[in-house]
């Protein structure tokens, strides 16, 4: 027995192309901005109303953001003097 709810597509599901537009927007206009900033002005000043988690997947899909760890640079070490 299938549940009644499955098959059909999400109600909260964005318009296709909304992806492509944001990202697009992204590489243009807010390369130097993390998702949570990108989020925002896109928001305020293009009108495409995305969360900050969705913007940062695409961004990370695209390869336009680094999680933390990754972002990480490691020293070398020094080595010690010999005596």
């Amino acid at each position: 027995m299938i549940h009644w709810t499955r098959g059909p597509s999400s109600k909260q599901q964005l318009e296709p192309g909304v992806r492509e537009y944001a990202v697009e927007l992204i590489r243009q206009s807010y390369r130097n901005f993390g998702p949570t900033l990108a989020a925002k002005a896109q928001h305020e000043q293009h009108d495409v109303k995305v969360g900050r988690e969705t913007v940062r997947k695409w961004m990370v899909d695209a390869g336009r953001w680094l999680s933390l760890k990754q972002r990480r640079t490691f020293h070398q070490p020094m080595l010690r003097r010999e005596h």
